[in-house]
């Protein structure tokens, strides 16, 4: 054999059959490293959205709880419900009667009007709560017109004030704040040729000393409407003053992808302090029965942002006498592939 016979051999190059093993084995390896990374990352997603409505849930979860609970509260007062004194105008609008410091709505349409809200996401629940924040001691009342009150409480005008000792309450907005009267106090004044809104219609005739507390009034509510992303979320508003003069509902939204929100109320009719019934705002404003309100029970439904995470569409419907989101049978028109994730809890009212 020549030399370059022998060269030849040494330097030949891979036989189409070689090529073809190797391009086989190559297909083999790359389909399996793309089934391994796409089963990656469909367990990654899956996490991701178990994880993102639980966190949300409890978000929600806490937030509600912690408003709800304290719902009610009135200083010295027994209860609100035993009747309260109000100077304002138009005194029971939904934003500021407190002596119905808890109220709900059964399956509202998107065209009803509540606290000045509208456009809700429709058959779904409103809940709104009112109560005192922030209390501090009374000085002194030295008329009817006017409290005296500790200078660090920084009232404005517009402000909602509630104050009550052991016998009484009443409920006013502020028209005047003076800080300027007595050192380390303010004068707070009201009166009804303000041009405040809502206004006051008169003086107090209710007369308090010093063992009585101010507050502000509290007032928010929780709904569903449609959100930034263009899906249902839940919303608060609360009362806020506006441009210095008007007391008014502010929205925002606190999460998205809710798709759900339903409310009970439990009631004790019996006056002993426990719940005999749970039933629904309609039921309760039918019978007259918010005096009676001790519980709260709230469900919502609560999906992931990503629609494409379970391997079948599903949905929800709410089951009225089990009082719980319950998973379809069979997926209801418009179903798509999200995770889904229900929340129940009962809150307990300290202050009803």
């Amino acid at each position: 054999m020549s030399k370059f016979a022998k060269h030849s051999n040494q330097h030949r190059g891979f036989s189409l059959i070689e090529l073809l093993v190797a391009s086989l084995i190559g297909v083999f390896v790359m389909a399996g490293a793309i089934k391994v990374y796409s089963s990656n990352k469909t367990t990654y997603q899956l996490q991701e959205a178990m994880s993102e409505a639980q966190k949300n849930g409890r978000f929600i979860l806490n937030r509600l709880t912690s408003r709800i609970q304290g719902s009610g509260y009135s200083g010295f007062y027994s209860s609100y419900s035993d009747g309260v004194e109000s100077a304002l105008n138009t005194p029971t609008s939904e934003m500021w009667n407190i002596a119905q410091p808890v109220k709900g709505y059964d399956n509202v349409s998107a065209t009803t009007t509540i606290a000045g809200i509208t456009g809700f996401y429709a058959d779904n629940d409103v809940i709104l709560v009112k109560t005192m924040v922030d209390p501090v001691d009374l000085e002194s009342n030295v008329a009817s017109d006017e409290l005296i009150v500790a200078a660090t409480t920084n009232y404005t005008i517009s402000d909602i004030l509630v104050v009550a000792d052991h016998e009484q309450a009443s409920i006013f907005q502020i028209d005047s704040a003076d800080t300027t009267t007595v050192a380390g106090q303010t004068a707070v004044t009201l009166s009804s040729g303000a041009t405040t809104s809502p206004g006051n219609s008169k003086a107090l005739d209710n007369s308090y000393s010093t063992n009585a507390v101010v507050g502000k009034l509290e007032s928010i509510m929780y709904y569903m409407k449609s959100g930034n992303n263009g899906r249902p979320a839940l919303y608060e508003a609360k009362l806020v003053t506006a441009d210095g003069e008007t007391a008014a509902m502010n929205e925002k939204e606190i999460i998205a992808n809710v798709e759900g929100f339903q409310i009970s109320y439990g009631v004790d009719t019996s006056g002993d302090d426990a719940i005999n019934s749970y039933e629904t705002a309609a039921s309760i404003e039918s019978n007259s029965q918010w005096p009676n309100v001790k519980s709260i029970g709230i469900s919502l439904l609560l999906s992931s942002s990503n629609a494409n995470i379970t391997p079948e569409n599903n949905s929800y419907s709410f089951d009225a006498d089990a009082f719980t989101f319950e998973k379809d049978t069979i997926p209801a028109s418009g179903a798509d592939k999200r995770i889904r994730r229900v929340f129940n809890t009962y809150v307990a009212l300290k202050n009803l």
